[in-house]
Protein backbone atom coordinates (compact mmCIF):
# COMPACT_ATOMS: atom_id res chain seq x y z
CA UNK A 1 0.00 0.00 0.00
CA UNK A 2 1.63 3.29 -0.83
CA UNK A 3 -0.51 6.16 0.33
CA UNK A 4 -0.24 9.47 -1.15
CA UNK A 5 -2.39 12.24 0.53
CA UNK A 6 -3.71 15.40 -1.46
CA UNK A 7 -6.03 18.57 -0.96
CA UNK A 8 -10.00 18.21 -2.38
CA UNK A 9 -13.08 19.53 -1.80
CA UNK A 10 -15.99 18.38 0.47
CA UNK A 11 -18.01 16.96 -1.98
CA UNK A 12 -14.92 14.57 -2.77
CA UNK A 13 -15.21 13.18 0.50
CA UNK A 14 -18.67 12.75 0.73
CA UNK A 15 -18.54 9.15 -0.37
CA UNK A 16 -17.71 7.98 2.86
CA UNK A 17 -20.51 9.97 4.34
CA UNK A 18 -23.02 7.09 5.40
CA UNK A 19 -20.27 4.66 6.89
CA UNK A 20 -18.57 7.93 8.35
CA UNK A 21 -21.86 9.21 10.28
CA UNK A 22 -22.47 5.14 11.57
CA UNK A 23 -19.19 5.83 13.39
CA UNK A 24 -19.95 9.53 14.92
CA UNK A 25 -17.93 11.30 12.80
CA UNK A 26 -18.77 14.18 10.33
CA UNK A 27 -17.49 14.58 7.16
CA UNK A 28 -18.93 18.16 6.65
CA UNK A 29 -16.77 20.00 9.41
CA UNK A 30 -18.04 23.54 9.73
CA UNK A 31 -15.27 25.93 8.77
CA UNK A 32 -13.20 23.62 7.31
CA UNK A 33 -10.16 25.43 5.68
CA UNK A 34 -8.72 22.43 3.78
CA UNK A 35 -10.17 19.11 2.93
CA UNK A 36 -7.52 16.20 1.82
CA UNK A 37 -8.07 12.62 0.56
CA UNK A 38 -5.94 9.95 1.06
CA UNK A 39 -5.58 7.47 -2.13
CA UNK A 40 -3.78 4.51 -2.78
CA UNK A 41 -3.35 4.49 -6.26
CA UNK A 42 -6.99 5.23 -7.87
CA UNK A 43 -8.85 4.31 -4.60
CA UNK A 44 -9.82 6.56 -1.53
CA UNK A 45 -8.81 5.26 1.51
CA UNK A 46 -9.71 8.16 3.91
CA UNK A 47 -10.01 11.92 4.44
CA UNK A 48 -9.44 14.28 6.66
CA UNK A 49 -9.98 18.24 7.01
CA UNK A 50 -7.62 20.86 8.87
CA UNK A 51 -9.51 23.96 9.78
CA UNK A 52 -7.37 27.42 10.64
CA UNK A 53 -8.18 29.09 13.89
CA UNK A 54 -5.37 31.63 13.88
CA UNK A 55 -1.95 29.76 13.72
CA UNK A 56 -3.49 26.73 14.79
CA UNK A 57 -5.01 24.28 12.98
CA UNK A 58 -7.94 21.71 13.80
CA UNK A 59 -8.18 18.00 12.86
CA UNK A 60 -11.33 17.95 11.72
CA UNK A 61 -13.39 14.73 9.96
CA UNK A 62 -10.62 12.33 9.81
CA UNK A 63 -11.76 8.77 8.37
CA UNK A 64 -10.71 5.74 6.95
CA UNK A 65 -13.23 3.07 5.83
CA UNK A 66 -13.13 0.06 8.50
CA UNK A 67 -11.90 -2.60 6.11
CA UNK A 68 -9.10 -0.58 5.73
CA UNK A 69 -7.80 0.02 8.85
CA UNK A 70 -4.64 -0.97 10.61
CA UNK A 71 -2.76 -0.38 7.90
CA UNK A 72 -1.26 3.30 8.77
CA UNK A 73 -3.41 5.33 7.15
CA UNK A 74 -4.50 8.07 9.75
CA UNK A 75 -1.25 8.41 10.37
CA UNK A 76 -0.50 9.15 7.12
CA UNK A 77 -2.89 11.55 6.34
CA UNK A 78 -1.68 13.18 9.91
CA UNK A 79 2.25 13.39 8.68
CA UNK A 80 1.06 15.11 5.66
CA UNK A 81 -1.60 17.33 6.50
CA UNK A 82 0.60 18.47 9.25
CA UNK A 83 3.89 18.82 7.08
CA UNK A 84 1.24 20.73 5.16
CA UNK A 85 0.09 23.09 7.76
CA UNK A 86 3.76 23.97 9.08
CA UNK A 87 4.84 25.22 5.75
CA UNK A 88 1.45 27.18 6.10
CA UNK A 89 2.65 28.70 9.25
CA UNK A 90 0.50 26.58 11.60
CA UNK A 91 2.44 26.55 15.14
CA UNK A 92 -0.23 24.37 16.52
CA UNK A 93 -2.39 21.17 15.96
CA UNK A 94 -5.24 20.29 17.70
CA UNK A 95 -7.95 17.07 17.67
CA UNK A 96 -10.32 15.02 18.99
CA UNK A 97 -9.47 11.29 19.66
CA UNK A 98 -12.56 9.65 18.98
CA UNK A 99 -11.57 6.31 17.65
CA UNK A 100 -9.96 4.17 20.45
CA UNK A 101 -6.70 3.80 17.99
CA UNK A 102 -6.41 7.66 17.88
CA UNK A 103 -4.62 8.36 21.05
CA UNK A 104 -2.03 6.24 20.20
CA UNK A 105 -1.11 7.18 16.65
CA UNK A 106 -1.56 10.57 17.80
CA UNK A 107 1.01 10.62 20.71
CA UNK A 108 3.71 8.72 18.38
CA UNK A 109 3.41 12.14 16.11
CA UNK A 110 4.13 14.27 19.27
CA UNK A 111 0.27 15.49 20.55
CA UNK A 112 -0.39 15.31 24.05
CA UNK A 113 -3.10 14.76 25.92
CA UNK A 114 -4.81 18.77 27.28
CA UNK A 115 -8.63 17.82 27.99
CA UNK A 116 -11.74 16.56 27.45
CA UNK A 117 -15.00 17.83 25.28
CA UNK A 118 -17.30 15.79 27.54
CA UNK A 119 -16.10 12.13 26.65
CA UNK A 120 -13.76 12.45 23.49
CA UNK A 121 -10.20 12.96 24.46
CA UNK A 122 -8.45 16.36 23.27
CA UNK A 123 -4.95 16.17 22.14
CA UNK A 124 -2.68 19.18 20.95
CA UNK A 125 1.11 19.21 19.39
CA UNK A 126 2.74 23.05 19.06
CA UNK A 127 5.39 22.85 16.43
CA UNK A 128 6.41 26.69 17.21
CA UNK A 129 6.14 28.62 19.88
Amino acid sequence: MKIEVKPCENADVQRFAGDAKKEGVSLRATGATEWFLAVDGEAVVGCVALMRVGSAGRLKGAFVPPELRRRGIYRAMLEAVIAHGIEHGYRIFEGNAYHPAAPGTLAKLGFEHVGNNGKVPIYRRVVRE
